[in-house]
């Protein structure tokens, strides 16, 4: 009877723990699929909504884009016409100089033809008086009888010589007369024809000031078309800029809404991953119960009841290490969290050669990378150097700095899993030696993140 009470008893054991494990079982395959096409759906949403906002930013930058073209065309146009405007006013600055020196030749001519008009006046005086001095002696002549006259003249002679020397007298003054009026009339001639030449050139000299007139009155309406064409390319092109600023506005508003996005993007993967990691957690307690199950079993079926407290003991116990994963594998911590050279050490550093592999602790999102530092710069990254932050679910971020230049693996909002190579071991920031500094943080408060490392 006791045997059989054994058996009965090891038999009531096994339904119980069967149950158990069947209605753990329907929670994990009922409950949690829901909340996974929940989580699933949501993320799926917010991908679309990501993929809209940047579809938009893509348009708004193609918009921008173009409206950059325009402006380089604009101002491309403006310095064409401005160069215009320059030749223009140093054309006008040359025909005003031009129509400078032409009237000062055309005052010059002026005063030139005053001179030669009073010049001819005086040669016409001068042949009137010489050609009625003639006309006087001409009719002395005549009215004496003609060449009696000279005859009376030449009669009157004392001697043969007195004669022949008026003789030489009268013929001198007769060839001079005629000399001399024919010399005033050559220059009455001659200042005429002087007379005339600057005429025409007064009429030249009038006519090419006014076509340079003209040609300036021509500049001059060339110049203020240039001015308009310039105020008006000015205009478009502030009408583009604050077109632009709009635009500018416009994707400052999709960047903060898609990072809103990507934030809530990021959450929902994080209670996805949480889902899983709890999801696993019942898994594994599933196992270890139908395993605890089994070895009670066997021990009842061996006669031994105080087993069964031994097994449930060991079901209840916490499990051995962290939660987090090794950054660093096979290279141990060298300098711990907590004060260190008078000041607060806020991680734990393994030192590593330099390259070396950095994986990520947990399964997460990255959510901050600093790269381009270079090794000397100690104040580059704010002390860390090249850096990563990856945010985990429950409220865990870790950060890995120091990294190698170039040796960042990984982008901003990329998922990453659990011992997934993330970076290279470096020596960038403050830093005096290739490691790896490492540290965990609770829902935003450092900690020490010893206790969560395996």
């Amino acid at each position: 009877m006791r045997f059989k009470g054994r058996i009965l008893a090891a038999v009531a054991m096994l339904v119980s723990v069967s149950l158990a494990i069947t209605t753990m079982a329907g929670e994990t395959n009922l409950i949690t699929p829901v909340a996974y096409a929940s989580t699933d759906a949501e993320i799926k949403r917010l991908k679309e909504e990501i993929k809209k906002v940047e579809q938009s930013e893509q348009d708004v930058e193609k918009q921008r884009k173009e409206l950059n073209q325009q402006l380089k065309e604009l101002e491309s146009r403006q310095t064409r016409e401005e160069q215009a405007l320059k030749e223009i006013e140093q054309r006008i600055s040359r025909m005003e100089e031009q129509i400078r020196q032409k009237e000062k030749e055309v005052e010059q001519t002026k005063e030139k033809a005053h001179q030669t008009a009073l010049e001819l006046k005086e040669a016409e005086a001068r042949v009137k008086e010489r050609r009625e001095l003639l006309i006087t002696r001409l009719r002395s002549i005549y009215e004496s009888g003609g060449s009696v006259s000279y005859l009376d003249v030449l009669m009157g002679s004392k001697d043969i010589g007195d004669f022949l020397q008026r003789l030489d007298l009268l013929s001198i003054i007769m060839e001079t007369d005629q000399q001399i009026l024919e010399e005033f009339i050559k220059e009455q001639e001659r200042i005429e024809q002087k007379k005339q030449e600057l005429d025409q050139l007064l009429v030249q000299l009038d006519e090419q000031l006014a076509e340079l007139e003209g040609l300036r009155s021509r500049l001059r309406a060339e110049k203020k078309e240039r001015e308009v064409k310039i105020a008006s390319l000015q205009e478009k092109q502030e009408q583009i800029k604050a077109y632009d600023e709009k635009k500018q506005q416009e994707l400052l508003e999709l960047a903060n809404r898609k990072s809103q996005l990507v934030r809530q993007k990021h959450a929902a993967e994080l209670r996805k991953m949480e889902e899983e990691r709890k999801r696993r957690e019942r898994e594994r307690q599933q196992a270890a119960a139908a395993s605890a199950g089994a070895s009670s079993s066997s021990s009842g079926s061996a006669g031994g009841s105080g087993s069964s407290s031994g097994a449930s003991s060991s079901a209840s116990a916490p499990s051995s290490g962290g939660q987090l994963a090794w950054p660093v594998p096979g290279y141990p911590i060298n300098s711990a969290y907590g004060m260190r050279w008078g000041r607060m050490h806020w991680g734990v550093d393994m030192a590593a050669p330099r390259g070396t592999n950095i994986v990520a602790a947990e399964d997460g999102i990255v959510s901050t990378v600093v790269s381009g530092c270079r090794e000397g710069n100690s104040s580059c990254g704010g002390g860390f150097g090249n850096y990563i932050v990856i945010t985990h679910p429950g409220g865990i971020d870790t950060l890995y700095a120091h990294i190698l230049e170039g040796g960042v693996l990984v982008s901003e909002g990329q998922r990453v899993s659990r011992g997934q190579v993330i970076a290279k071991v470096g020596n960038t920031g403050s830093s005096t030696g290739p490691h790896l500094h490492f540290e965990v943080r609770k829902n935003g408060q450092r900690v020490n993140p010893t206790p969560y490392l395996k």
